[in-house]
């Protein structure tokens, strides 16, 4: 199953989308490095990384939205 997070970068205040998982279809490839749960995500405007995984970051998590 896959999330899709939008998040309020910490740095710009801009908001913006990442999605950790895989969907179903996707279930007979390996999970690519980026869309793991322990890779940081990189605000696309002004590259701040950001863990999903910290305690500290959920106060910038907007919305989490689960896909299959």
């Amino acid at each position: 199953m896959a999330h899709i997070y939008t998040i309020r970068c910490p740095k710009c205040g801009k908001e913006y989308e990442a999605m950790k998982g895989i969907l179903m279809s996707e279930c007979d490839k390996p999970i690519p490095d980026e869309r793991r749960e322990e890779t940081p995500v990189a605000c696309p405007h002004c590259g701040q990384t950001l863990s999903l995984q910290d305690e500290k970051s959920k106060a910038y998590i907007q919305t989490v939205m689960m896909v299959d």
